[in-house]
């Protein structure tokens, strides 16, 4: 898990630092920032929802449309009859995603659709249904993006992961975002 936290960081630095080189030769914008969210995933036939936060970073090649690159990490502990943990389920994605913003206003709804990768984890080889998968997901979402100010921006979504060859998982975000423009 650790190896793949810190690939995932590579990539999320690499991603930035091009973005951040591209910015500074086009007339565009970049909006960083953190999420948190709730996601709703199965487990054995059971459902369950795990807490945790993402962080992204949004590339404008114009006002409607924008490429996305978010990382996610979102976790539960797993309890027995007597509440005593005896496991964590993790889950952390890399997602690359196209955004199309509907309105240029103040409040921008948008339909995203992206890909990536989605390893998703329990601690303890000794528990029912333990697994350590890395899976290709495809990822449709929904949201909107509101100026809150000029220097801030309130995002929040809704998207679907769907993992291939295993249950997805519904997940509800919100955030802020920080607006970098380069003219």
């Amino acid at each position: 898990m650790i190896k793949f936290l810190k690939k995932s960081g590579k990539v999320l630095l690499i991603a930035g630092l091009m973005v951040t080189g591209f910015a500074f030769t086009a007339n565009s914008q970049i909006l960083l920032g953190p999420d948190y969210g709730l996601e709703a995933a199965s487990l054995n036939g059971n459902s369950h929802t795990r807490s945790g936060g993402q962080l992204s970073a949004s590339y404008f090649i114009n006002p409607n449309i924008a490429f996305r690159l978010t990382i996610s990490a979102f976790s539960k502990e797993l309890v027995d009859a007597d509440f005593a943990t005896i496991a964590n389920w993790t889950v952390v994605s890399q997602l690359f995603s196209v955004n199309y913003y509907f309105l240029t206003s103040n409040l921008r709804p948008y339909v995203s659709f992206g890909g990536g990768l989605y390893n998703d984890k329990i601690s303890d080889e000794n528990v029912v249904g333990y697994y350590n998968d890395n899976r290709l997901y495809v990822a449709p979402e929904v949201g909107f993006l509101a100026s809150v100010s000029p220097k801030l921006k309130l995002n929040g979504g809704i998207r679907y992961n769907v993992v291939f060859d295993t249950d997805g998982s519904l997940l509800t975000f919100i955030g802020l975002k920080v607006p970098l423009v380069s003219h």
